[in-house]
């Protein structure tokens, strides 16, 4: 989403897009792309460790990034080394091995851990705007045997 709204903006004949008042315009495509955090329903993580997929510039500080983890419900936030995931846990190619973490004792059940991460990116970005790419099944299976 985030090339498709700087594309717009070579393309745009007239007129103009705003995001809280900005025309997006007049930045630069850098800026543009760091006043936005993208949250795709397919996370793009990398292997190295869970501080290098929230942080990957090495931009903000551990409360910050634990505050993240805390609000995705990544953690409880606290800097403990014995929780299911923290800072310094590895993540492998794609974050293959999230699921296998989850001992049910401080991450949410059921919640694919990839999509908390990139959620947890996004808090730490602390941006106005985080479009979220997800995609909804719009089926209605009828029973044959029922009449509308």
């Amino acid at each position: 989403m985030c090339l498709r709204i700087a594309r717009l903006t070579a393309r745009v004949s007239s007129g103009h897009i705003e995001i809280d008042g900005l025309d997006i315009s007049t930045l630069g495509l850098n800026e543009l792309r760091s006043r936005i955090a993208i949250i795709p329903q397919e996370p793009i993580l990398f292997s190295g460790t869970l501080r290098s997929n929230l942080d990957p510039f090495d931009s903000y500080d551990d409360d910050m990034l634990h505050d993240a983890m805390k609000r995705a419900c990544l953690s409880n936030g606290q800097a403990d080394k014995k929780q299911a995931v923290n800072l310094d846990t590895e993540i492998e190619d794609e974050g293959s091995n999230l699921s296998k973490l989850n001992d049910g004792a401080d991450l949410t059940p059921g919640v694919g851990q990839r999509s908390l991460v990139s959620l947890a990116r996004a808090l730490v970005k602390d941006v106005r705007l985080s479009p979220l790419e997800f995609y909804f099944d719009l089926t209605l299976t009828v029973p044959n045997s029922h009449t509308w």
